[in-house]
């Protein structure tokens, strides 16, 4: 009778053991819980991110339409075109200029030395530059040479084309066209800052690109909790494990 009742008592013990086991493998511990709600934060944040980035790209897109169709009507604008004939016209008629004074200069025993000479330091450069044993430093001096000769050509050039009225006057014109040009752009670029339309797509642009930055921030917090949030689940794993060994290990009273 009592060999009997022991034996019960052993399997009841065994069976409550194995629903309770059973029922572990079903059931969450809170470590595991907030581990779980982290991925899901994670998850969500990367959405968010992904929506925000998309949201930021379009309000670029839409602020770059808004100053390419206010520089289309600026450029198309009578003022900015006649500024822009002029420029063109100014320099034309500066090429026209200095086409006689550098034609005059061809003839001239300075400059026809200055070309005599830069044509042999040209053909020392090549000397130089075909040899296969040639030193750096020699292609240096040689390269410097060339230089040297090309600068004193240019400069007798625009020694002659300052000195001509015409080409002078012409540079002036040249000048004034230019500033034109310049002056007109600026203030059109200082006119997009007080259009309403351009205000309202910069503000679009802003809001957007700080959405980003708002869910770049949250999505870093959301893996950084996921982080803690798994060693947290694990160390209560450990917990959990080392208490279920303790238990099993007691010898079961007779």
């Amino acid at each position: 009778m009592r060999l009997n009742t022991i034996l019960l008592a052993g399997a009841l013990a065994f069976g409550a053991n194995a629903v309770c086991s059973a029922v572990d493998v079903h059931k969450t511990t809170p470590g595991q819980d907030a581990y779980n709600k982290a991925v899901e934060d994670v998850s969500k944040g990367k959405e968010q991110l992904t929506a925000a980035r998309d949201e930021a790209a379009k309000a670029d897109s839409e602020a770059s339409k808004v100053v390419n169709q206010l520089k289309q009507e600026f450029e198309a604008s009578d003022e900015f075109k006649t500024a822009q004939a002029n420029l063109k016209q100014a320099q034309s008629d500066l090429e026209a200029a200095k086409a006689p004074v550098l034609k005059s200069l061809q003839n001239k025993p300075d400059y026809i030395a200055a070309k005599t000479a830069k044509a042999k330091v040209d053909a020392l450069n090549a000397a130089v530059n075909s040899k296969e044993d040639a030193k750096p430093e020699d292609k240096a001096t040689s390269a410097q040479s060339v230089l040297n000769a090309a600068g004193v050509l240019s400069k007798l050039e625009a020694d002659a084309i300052t000195e001509d009225v015409p080409t002078s006057k012409a540079r002036q014109k040249l000048l004034e066209t230019s500033n034109k040009v310049t002056s007109l752009t600026r203030d059109f670029e200082a006119s997009i800052k007080t259009n309403a339309t351009w205000t309202a797509a910069k503000k679009t642009q802003e809001e957007a690109h700080k959405k980003v930055t708002d869910a770049e921030t949250a999505y870093a917090t959301a893996q950084k909790t996921q982080s803690a949030a798994y060693l947290t689940w694990q160390n209560e794993k450990k917990t959990a494990d080392k208490n279920h060994t303790a238990v099993n290990s007691k010898p079961n009273p007779r």
